[in-house]
């Protein structure tokens, strides 16, 4: 059985978190992709901020958990980095 994950992102602060559950292992490690820059990652949950300088435009940012069984799960959005 795979994790689950949910992604949101907060346009106003430029930052985003994960939170992850379920599967069949304890724990669960964070890989982030994108423009993104992790600030914790504790219990589940990951988040940080998006490092849009000097980018502007819509980038993607994607995320995938893998609890201590490698199970796995993803889930990425598009995000507008402002000029």
């Amino acid at each position: 059985m795979n994790p689950t994950i949910s992604l949101y992102c907060h346009i106003d602060g430029q930052t985003c978190e994960a939170t992850a559950s379920g599967g069949s292992g304890e724990g669960y490690s964070f890989e982030w992709s994108g423009l993104f820059n992790e600030q914790y990652d504790a219990d589940g949950v990951s988040g940080g901020d998006i490092g849009c300088y000097p980018y502007w435009g819509w980038r993607t940012i994607s995320v995938t958990v893998t609890d201590s069984n490698n199970g796995t799960a993803s889930a990425s959005t598009n995000f507008f980095c402002p000029a």
